[in-house]
Parts: structure tokens; C-alpha cells; sequence
């Protein structure tokens, strides 16, 4: 018998968008007012060859509005698969069934068409879902169903296009944009949300899509399977049948193993994040109520009084917690002094399926196990120091409070 073909040597990939470009995005870290001068205010007019369907009826006595120009802070720039390198070292039958019969006879008699529910397997979507549910392995209280996410894209975007989701909760929207080829951004308020969203994207495992025109990148779309479509027209006139693309399953290649992509993680106004032994020892700064660039001092107050709520709520003190209440801890071993590129993430609270769990269950060939569980503790793997001579760690609390310490090394 021969032996069963297994997933060892596949190739760690990901999809980048090398032709889109960001723009008025100002460099990475935080900006200054030299760097990322005041744009004034920008205006959004109605598009009055809208379709219909999209415009609401009697509204349209706002017909353009302004938006203030604001920059953005890149606090994070993350890669997993510069993460995962630190750790690194459909079936068909034999036998046909019995083909269920669908409609035999017209007339008296005589046989005309014998059609087979299988002679066609595929039927067009309509706007009645109703063989979707809830979404399994909730990890966030108001989780959508992939699949629900999945067809919205599908029947709206391309390979290369950006979808926006201005309510993350647990990261669905961009998951599935990233597993499709997508460009996504995503926004919340709430940290929890955040920090479970990071986490989810990035230990997130995909199949590698065939791309159709490997020199155009994802935008150049994906290979699909078809399907030949029979008509009783077809056969009636001896004619070829059509050929229906599957554009919900694309061609995989099964030598590569793709992860999510780099990615950053933004904020407005941009706060400065001090050590967190320098904090206690700052006198607190008025805050800046407005979005003026006036460099890294901006919200520094309330930056400080939010770090304060990681202490002791009575004294008011900062102080030292458990290393069982980090959700997540990150280590960036070339600190640049303005965002942090970590090269290692741990998830200490994560459960046995949970984390990197997963990734390393499917790439179990190309990864450590033993570094691989090093990622579930409060200990880093070696690393060597990079060319900044500091390295920093950030760490996220259960409760998705932010601290971060700069170590300077030797």
C-alpha cells in the first residue's frame, strides 16, 4: 500500500498588495508637526448617480459634509509570519452511489429527460439564508457566523479589494477578509475587543489559494473550480454546456501554508507610551482636547492616568500584578523608540486549543514543539539584540490594559 503523502517541507506564505498604496499616511510612529503638517478639513459630497437602492428616500437635504483631517499613530506593526519563523525547524469515492432520481416521465409512456438531482450540484444563492446559524466557538459576545461574512464578501469584492468594518468586536470581518485575499481595516473602542481580534488574526492558519496571474499579485484574482452546466437545451441541441465558475472555492495549492499578513495596529489622537517606571515620576500634563499635532506629548495626562488604573485602585499606586492575569505579552528585541515590531507573542492565559495552538497542531512539520510552547509562558526564547540597543515589551492585561517596558541592553 502506498504510503499516505504528508505536509512536511510546505512553504510558510502570505498574501501582500504590493500595488496599493496608503494615502495621507504619515510615517510610522508618532508624528510631529514637521512630519505631518494640518490638512484643514476634507469634503464628502452626495454622489447623485448613486443607485436608488442605496439612498435614502427624503434625505437628501445633506448633501455633502466635512470631515477633519487627523493623523494616525502606528503603535504595532505586526508580521506572524516573522512570529512563526522564531519557532520554525477534496476526497472523492471510489464508488459511485445510486443517483437519486428527480423527475422520469412526461406522457404517456414515453421517455423524454431523465434529470438527476446530481446532474447539476450547484444552485445560485437567493436572499433567504436559512441554513446558517450562530457562530461556533464564540470568543466574543456578539461573534458573527464566518460563513454570514464570507458571502457579504464575496458577492461584493474582489481579490485586492479593502473592506471595512467599523465595529470589530471579535475580528470576524477582517478574519475572513484576510482568508479570501482581501484588504481589510477595522475599528473599536473597546480594548478586550481588540486584543481578542489580534490574537484571532494573528494565529489564524488559511489555505493557499492558486493565484490566476501570479505577476499581477492577489489583485490579479484566483484560480476556480468549475463546473459544466447540462440543460436539456444542451443536450436537445448537441450543443457544448455552459461552464460555471465556483468563486466560493478556489484552486489550493497544498505545498504552502499561508498566514495572515503584516498588519499594524493605529490610533487617534497618538498617545505617548512611557516605561513604566518613568510614569509614577511624571507630573500630569493638561489634556489636549483637540487633534492638534503638537508631537509626542499629546494626551500624555491621560495617557499616564490610564496606566495608574493598572495599580492599586485605594493608594492610587502602580504596582506589580501576577504574571496569571497577562492575556497577552509581546517582545520587540530592536526597539526603533516609536512602534513596536515584535518578533515574539506569547498568550499566557491561552488554553490548550486556544493561542497558537491551533497553527502548530497543522504545521506540527515545519515547527519546534518545544519552542512552540514557549509562546504559553512569561519567558521569551533567546534573541539577539538588534541595532537600537533596547528591546521592549508590551504587555496586555485580561482586561485589555496596555503597559510597556523598554529594557536597554548591553
Amino acid at each position: 500500500m502506498a504510503r499516505r503523502k504528508g505536509k512536511a517541507g510546505r512553504n510558510i506564505a502570505t498574501y501582500e498588495h504590493p500595488d496599493k498604496e496608503r494615502v495621507n499616511n504619515p510615517p510610522v510612529g508618532l508624528v510631529t508637526p514637521e512630519t505631518d503638517r494640518d490638512a484643514g478639513e476634507k469634503t464628502y459630497a452626495h454622489d447623485p448617480h448613486l443607485d436608488p437602492h442605496l439612498a435614502w428616500s427624503g434625505k437628501a437635504e445633506h448633501t455633502s459634509f466635512e470631515v477633519p483631517t487627523v493623523s494616525l499613530h502606528v503603535h504595532e506593526r505586526i508580521d506572524p509570519r516573522t512570529i512563526i519563523e522564531a519557532v520554525r525547524v477534496r476526497k472523492r469515492r471510489d464508488t459511485e452511489a445510486q443517483r437519486p432520481l428527480c423527475s422520469t416521465f412526461v406522457g404517456r409512456g414515453q421517455l423524454r429527460f431523465k434529470r438527476y438531482l446530481d446532474d447539476f450540484g450547484y444552485q445560485a444563492l437567493s436572499n433567504w439564508w436559512g441554513d446558517i446559524g450562530g457562530a461556533a466557538n464564540r470568543i466574543y459576545v456578539v461573534q458573527t457566523n464566518t460563513e454570514i461574512v464570507k458571502r457579504c464578501i464575496l458577492m461584493t469584492t474582489q481579490p485586492g479589494d479593502l473592506v471595512l468594518d467599523p465595529t470589530c468586536g471579535g475580528g470576524t470581518t477582517a478574519y475572513v477578509a484576510e482568508e479570501w485575499g482581501r484588504r481589510w481595516i477595522t475599528c473599536d473602542s473597546s480594548r478586550v475587543s481588540l486584543t481578542l481580534a489580534k490574537q484571532r488574526i494573528m494565529s489564524a492558519l488559511f489555505e493557499y489559494f492558486q493565484l490566476a496571474r501570479s505577476n499581477e499579485g492577489v489583485g490579479g484574482g484566483f484560480s476556480y473550480e468549475t463546473a459544466p452546466h447540462i440543460t436539456s437545451t444542451d443536450i436537445a441541441n448537441d450543443q457544448p454546456p455552459a461552464v460555471e465558475i465556483l468563486y466560493d472555492q478556489p484552486l489550493v495549492d497544498r505545498s504552502k501554508a499561508r498566514v495572515t499578513g503584516p498588519f499594524t495596529v493605529e490610533a487617534v489622537p497618538a498617545p505617548t507610551v512611557l516605561p513604566l517606571d518613568e510614569v509614577a515620576e511624571r507630573e500630569p500634563l493638561p489634556a489636549d482636547g483637540s487633534v492638534a499635532r503638537t508631537g509626542p506629548t499629546i494626551r500624555q495626562g491621560d495617557w499616564r492616568d490610564e496606566l495608574l488604573k493598572t495599580g492599586n485602585t485605594k493608594t492610587g499606586n502602580l504596582e506589580s500584578g501576577n504574571d496569571d492575569r497577562i492575556a497577552l505579552w509581546m517582545l520587540d528585541p530592536d526597539y526603533d523608540g516609536r512602534s513596536l515590531f515584535p518578533h515574539q507573542v506569547f498568550f499566557p492565559m491561552a488554553g490548550a486549543k486556544d493561542g497558537w495552538a491551533k497553527l502548530a497542531k497543522s504545521l506540527k512539520a515545519e515547527i519546534d514543539a518545544t519552542r512552540m510552547a514557549a509562546y504559553r509562558g512569561t519567558v521569551s526564547l533567546p534573541f539577539k539584540p538588534g541595532e537600537h540597543g533596547r528591546a521592549a515589551v508590551k504587555i496586555v492585561d485580561d482586561r485589555g490594559v496596555e503597559s510597556l517596558k523598554i529594557v536597554e541592553l548591553a
